[in-house]
């Protein structure tokens, strides 16, 4: 996940990989050496911290979004659980799936900017070109910052005329 993160060339996706390898290793660490009736505890505190950082990370992105939500969601079921008593394997079965969601969110993240960018290298293969030319029919969008008319080209469209 991280190597596949790293290829994307993209800072967010990269430090997102970073940080969900960082949790899981001290998730480990604290469901190996942490006492039981302290574990959710642990647990929680983590989750906590990486839901923070996505969300200060998702300010005017909409990538960290979904990871904010899945580690808060995981926060809440840490409270629940504390507060009703669900067993672990319950527990492990929720931080399992969750953190192979994410995973695959991360991985697939990466793998369209791959796919998307990949046409700007020299020799890239012909499926980043089609994707290209997929990406250069789509409709192109408005923001309130761009110029009078109201539309916005691509970055490839501003390179293709010069």
């Amino acid at each position: 996940m991280v190597a596949l993160a790293c290829k994307s060339r993209s800072s967010q996706i990269a430090t997102a990989a970073q940080l969900i390898a960082a949790s899981w290793i001290a998730s480990m660490a604290f469901w190996r050496w942490v006492e039981p009736d302290l574990r959710n505890y642990a647990l929680a505190s983590v989750d906590l911290v990486l839901a923070g950082v996505f969300f200060q990370m998702s300010r005017g992105r909409w990538f960290p979004a979904p990871l904010f939500f899945l580690h808060a969601a995981l926060v809440l079921q840490y409270a629940y659980a504390v507060l009703v008593g669900a067993e672990y394997f319950w527990i492990a079965l929720v931080i399992n799936r969750v953190f192979e969601l994410e995973i695959a969110y991360v991985c697939s993240c990466a793998l369209f900017r791959i796919r998307a960018f990949g046409q700007n290298e020299k020799g890239a293969p012909l499926t980043a070109r089609l994707w290209d030319s997929v990406l250069q029919q789509s409709s192109r969008t408005v923001s309130p910052s761009d110029g009078a008319d109201g539309f916005s080209r691509r970055r490839d469209d501003r390179r293709r005329k010069r």
